[in-house]
């Protein structure tokens, strides 16, 4: 069998590279035909863009479906979206961020301790190993074509909840200086 195996590997290798050499030069014939094809295609916004009704650049798609999200969970009180409301009507727009300060300092206290810089060290590297996993993972499936949709929707509803609580509470402010109550 080892006979055998080095009598005819070198020809069965040489065989797989000119299979992969052809299925390349098949491939980038074939994005060179899709090119062509698609540079005599007619603009599908042509019409749209010479009339100035070219809306692409609002994103509807993704924008419509959100805010009806985001206005259901906040008419119907769900969720994150009312946690983010009430947090931001209760102690000010910047509330969300005193959060991530408290683990900061909590963080930044465990540093001073002699024992704790080796647990800060050794958390700091776990939370820098799971924040760059975490971020490639989301490079990744924003690329693909309905889950990169479901995130930029996730995205675009936690913006219309924030835009919500602020104009929620921009309004009560309004109403309080105009009325005086």
């Amino acid at each position: 069998m080892r006979d055998t195996w080095e009598e005819h590997s070198a020809e069965a290798l040489e065989g797989a590279r000119e299979i992969g050499a052809q299925m390349g030069a098949a491939v980038e014939i074939g994005a060179q035909i899709g090119d062509a094809i698609a540079d005599r295609l007619p603009d599908p916004y042509a019409a749209a863009d010479r009339r100035g009704l070219d809306l692409r650049w609002m994103r509807l798609g993704v924008n419509i479906p959100a805010l009806l999200i985001a206005v259901a969970a906040w008419w119907w009180r769900i969720g994150p979206a009312v946690a983010a409301a009430e947090a931001v009507r209760a102690d000010g727009i910047l509330a969300p961020v005193g959060w991530v300060l408290l683990v900061v300092l909590l963080l930044g206290v465990l540093m001073m301790l002699p024992l704790g810089s080796m647990l800060a060290s050794a958390i700091s590297a776990i939370v820098t190993q799971a924040t760059s996993l975490l971020w490639a993972g989301l490079v990744r499936a924003w690329r693909t074509r309905y889950l990169g949709y479901l995130l930029r929707l996730v995205l675009a509803v936690i913006a219309w909840v924030v835009i919500i609580g602020i104009g929620r509470v921009a309004w009560r402010l309004i109403i309080t200086w105009l009325t005086g109550v």
